[in-house]
């Protein structure tokens, strides 16, 4: 619990110096969201009225507001932070292609704090439940960097944190339960040891615009590959969003705390010459993904032990559905969303509901 505390810490102080810097001339720094996108999420399967498996997810995660290229920035009277985290970014960016074009994106840098539950069927069994899903929680800290253009998004995500009682998974669903004068959850006793793990998220995301009519209705296709490597997972992921509506924001689509990069990336607009109806909008979604997960640390046990092992999918898909309310440089968003089985044993696929609110500021 100590590490995840000091090293979002490392995360807010290190950020912080290079927000407080006296930005260069040639430093892009919007009139409106200077401070960039703070998302929270909430996710749960209780609106659906089940109780199991991914039963609980909350994260907070805040998105810099759009800096100009890295490349393009003279950075030798600026503070060693400063320098460094530029650096990184430019080290990023070299290795991509957005110069196949010479072109200079926005980027972006991100960090977050959250936790996220797992549960067998049954919740009040002190006995290891034997093909079931292990109890499992995980608290960890995120740290990240996306590019992108009008057309093209890409992101590194690392995720890491306490699994185990460490998490403190045990205690937040015993106080949930109470709170709800539901039965008290005591198979905790069976859940994963505490262990240090970590997670690195690496996205590709493409915008395409299908429709775009005089009226303001658009209808957008959001394409998706990526992979995760680490001892929490180690998979290929590829998907699709498709969403239609009226002045759709500038961003990337839908995000959900188990996405490889989970950022909503603020707007550079200025929102002052832009009409009253305009800042105004909404979108209704859907997504679908497929997966191929090689590791899973929440079915296959901790990395050295794994007496709590449970035989699992190696492919996986996932459908979304859903809407959107946006103003300005903000947006609130509602998901449905339906997982297929992830181990054998299980009887049934998954569902739960995600809710989550990004404040541009």
């Amino acid at each position: 619990m100590r590490s995840i505390f000091l090293t979002f810490c490392f995360f807010l102080v290190f950020s912080h110096s290079y927000a407080a810097a006296e930005p260069t001339k040639d430093l892009y720094v919007p009139p409106f969201g200077h401070m960039g996108v703070l998302s929270v999420y909430f996710e749960n399967d209780f609106w659906l009225l089940t109780d199991r498996y991914y039963t609980n997810g909350a994260q907070f995660t805040w998105t810099s507001f759009a800096l100009q290229s890295p490349l393009s920035q003279d950075l030798k009277k600026e503070s060693l932070s400063v320098r460094l985290f530029n650096f990184l970014g430019a080290a990023i960016q070299r290795g991509l292609w957005w110069n196949e074009k010479k072109e200079q994106p926005a980027w972006y840098f991100m960090m977050s704090l959250g936790q996220r539950m797992y549960t067998p069927l049954v919740l009040d069994n002190l006995q290891q439940q034997v093909g079931d899903r292990p109890f499992a929680g995980w608290l960890y800290v995120g740290i990240g960097f996306v590019t992108q253009t009008d057309a093209r998004r890409h992101g590194w995500y690392l995720e890491t944190g306490m699994v185990g009682p460490a998490s403190l998974a045990a205690e937040i669903q015993s106080v949930i339960h109470q709170s709800r004068h539901l039965a008290k959850p005591v198979g905790w006793v069976n859940q994963l040891k505490n262990e240090y793990v970590f997670k690195l998220n690496e996205s590709h995301t493409f915008k395409l615009a299908l429709l775009e009519s005089s009226s303001h209705v658009a209808i957008e296709a959001l394409p998706q590959v990526g992979f995760s490597l680490g001892t929490v997972e180690i998979s290929l992921q590829t998907g699709l969003e498709i969403r239609l509506g009226l002045h759709i924001p500038r961003d990337f689509g839908t995000t959900l705390i188990h996405d490889l990069v989970p950022s909503s990336t603020p707007q550079t607009q200025i929102w002052s010459s832009v009409p009253m109806f305009k800042r105004f909008g909404f979108y209704f979604f859907t997504r679908v993904f497929i997966q191929l997960v090689l590791r899973d640390l929440f079915l296959d046990g901790n990395t050295y032990d794994h007496h709590l092992a449970v035989p699992k999918h190696l492919i996986r898909d996932e459908f979304a559905a859903g809407g959107a309310l946006c103003f300005l440089n903000s947006k609130l968003v509602m998901s449905f969303v339906f997982q297929s089985p992830h181990f054998i044993a299980q009887p049934l696929p998954h569902q739960y509901v995600s809710v989550s609110l990004h404040i541009g500021f």
